[in-house]
């Protein structure tokens, strides 16, 4: 997929998205106060951000057409390992979801970072079952909110740890037994 804000782009394969919100997370944040870098190293080349979400501008994998308003994972974006604020970017078509109907693109920009480590890490690592339990540490987290909902779905058993009363009331009120 490539995005792509304004002009054209040269598709090199995977979908061409138009880039239209950027996610956000601690490392842009801090990246951006020139306070992070994956590698250790001083980080020099400034275009933070893992996720994004836009609109296809063209494609070629036939599930996704010009048009489509998608939201994709970019740790595997190729632009210096980030680039959710670049005009264009190419990805596979495996890190793209569907928008959902009744999400702006501010909300689905947020759901590659979190629903695909959840699924990654509850789902396909820990292999978590309808009926098994599951503890959540910082449930009231972006991680910990789409882990409580994900694995309720399921059909699990959910526990979660948060820093107050409010928090756990917030918890409790997403599914969490």
């Amino acid at each position: 997929i490539t995005v792509k804000n304004t002009g054209t782009v040269a598709i090199t394969g995977g979908l061409a998205i138009a880039f239209g919100i950027p996610a956000g997370a601690h490392c842009d944040y801090a990246q951006r106060g020139w306070s992070y870098s994956q590698s250790g190293a001083t980080c020099e080349y400034r275009n933070a951000t893992d996720d994004l979400a836009g609109t296809v501008e063209s494609s070629t994998y036939p599930s996704f057409v010009k048009g489509d308003e998608v939201c994709a994972a970019g740790f595997e974006l190729g632009v210096a390992h980030d680039g959710g604020y670049a005009q264009y970017a190419n990805v596979p078509a495996e890190q793209c979801l569907p928008i959902p109907k009744g999400l702006s693109m501010i909300e689905a920009a947020s759901l590659p970072e979190t629903f695909f480590t959840v699924w990654s890490n509850v789902f396909d690592r820990a292999r978590l079952q309808p009926g098994e339990t599951l503890l959540i540490q910082g449930g009231t987290s972006g991680i910990g909110v789409t882990a409580i909902q994900m694995a309720k779905a399921l059909g699990a058993k959910v526990f979660a740890t948060a820093g107050s009363d409010e928090k756990c009331a917030a918890c409790k009120a997403l599914g969490a037994d």
